[in-house]
């Protein structure tokens, strides 16, 4: 596995040497030390650390938190602030950067171990659940429609009905209502059998978004919407009902 890389950013000299010293000994890979943010800058663009780590109180121009605003225009990578002023008022205005730790000076070992344990834990967490809301957004299910000039995205799970109008087609997406020149059965084969049912001639429902079904009255309740179940397609839409 490669070393993580570590930009470290720090105008004490002293406090930089033992802040090196301690990220060697720890196994990390310092990619550059820097003491200003217009260096720290260059080597993050050439560089791509895995971690930012910076003083808040850089001496001269911008210190560590406009460093750190900026970076985050660059590229999002994990931040920890080391400071040796901590007041609430500094500790507000670095946490705006949205960094993943804050550490007081003088930075001891141990504290500068777990940190960047736990940020890393956190980080690779965060990657995870990216990923996994980019992939099901990437496989969800959907069609578009032409409306005006414009093609509208029509996410399938979204719909909660399919109503036949004329030579139309009219899908419900919560209030919304979207006419497409299509036939209910053409339409139908568009749509997944195990999550869409017809109820009627003229009505095709999401199964997922039934709330109620009233056998007397042959009715599906569905985003608030009563919808006649005719006879015909009772029995289809009962196999679709686990019934304890």
């Amino acid at each position: 596995m490669d070393k993580i890389k570590i930009l470290l950013v720090e105008d004490d000299l002293v406090e930089r040497n033992h802040v090196e010293t301690l990220l060697s000994q720890m196994g990390y890979d310092i990619v550059s030390s820097e003491d200003n943010t217009l260096d720290a800058i260059t080597s993050f663009c050439a560089n791509r650390p895995d971690l930012v780590l910076t003083d808040i109180g850089l001496k001269g121009g911008d210190n560590g938190i406009d460093l750190v605003h900026r970076l985050n225009k660059i590229d999002r990578v994990p931040v920890i602030f080391l400071t040796a002023n901590d007041t609430d008022d500094v500790f507000n205005l670095a946490k705006a950067t949205g960094p993943y730790a804050y550490i007081s000076k003088p930075v001891e070992p141990k504290n500068l171990e777990r940190h960047i344990g736990l940020v890393f834990q956190r980080f690779e967490l965060e990657k995870k659940e990216l990923g996994s809301v980019a992939k099901s957004v990437e496989e969800a299910p959907c069609f578009y429609t032409k409306i005006g000039n414009r093609l509208k995205k029509i996410s399938i799970p979204e719909i909660s009905t399919v109503e036949v109008e004329g030579k139309y087609c009219c899908i419900t997406i919560d209030s919304h209502h979207y006419h497409v020149k299509i036939s209910l059965t053409e339409l139908r084969n568009k749509l997944p059998s195990n999550a869409f049912t017809r109820v009627s001639r003229k009505h095709l429902v999401n199964l997922s978004m039934i709330s109620d079904i009233d056998l007397q009255d042959q009715m599906v309740v569905i985003a608030g919407q009563r919808i006649a179940f005719s006879r015909n397609y009772r029995e289809e839409l009962m196999k679709h009902v686990d019934l304890i």
